[in-house]
């Protein structure tokens, strides 16, 4: 399974509350990445997810964005399989909660992962804040 970050939002989603809220009340917000650590931005605070808590976490920033990437997604970074921006926690805090994702997977092969169906690419997009993963990541297999 492969999969890739989306980065592209169809708009801006204010709610009337929000366009009214004072910038001096914002606190940084909390991502939850793919694994389900979560990070409190503009700190780098990192909550690991149950069952992850020996994980080891490397932080950096590139270009003012900065990323939080858990060292066991590292070798699927590397060989492909996971896309860097799923772990941009910049980019991630501006969608309002959600972690929008598609999952690519081998032709020929099924997938039990819920969502919008990518025929075309053998995939599913999903809300991976909302619809857990199915399966678990892997650092073997493709």
């Amino acid at each position: 399974m492969r999969l890739l970050g989306v980065v592209v939002l169809a708009g801006a989603l204010l709610s009337a509350g929000q366009a009214h809220a004072s910038p001096a009340q914002r606190t940084a917000p909390t991502v939850t990445l793919i694994t389900g650590d979560q990070v409190l931005t503009g700190q780098r605070a990192i909550k690991p997810a149950p069952g992850r808590e020996r994980v080891l976490f490397s932080t950096y920033t590139v270009q003012g964005h900065e990323y939080v990437v858990p060292h066991d997604a590292i070798p699927m970074i590397a060989d492909g399989r996971l896309d860097e921006r799923l772990f941009d926690v910049t980019e991630l805090a501006t969608y309002d909660g959600a972690l929008p994702v598609i999952a690519t997977y081998p032709q020929g092969t099924l997938s039990a992962q819920s969502g919008l169906r990518l025929r075309s690419i053998n995939g599913v997009a999903f809300d991976a804040a909302k619809t857990p993963l199915a399966g678990t990541l892997s650092t073997t297999g493709a």
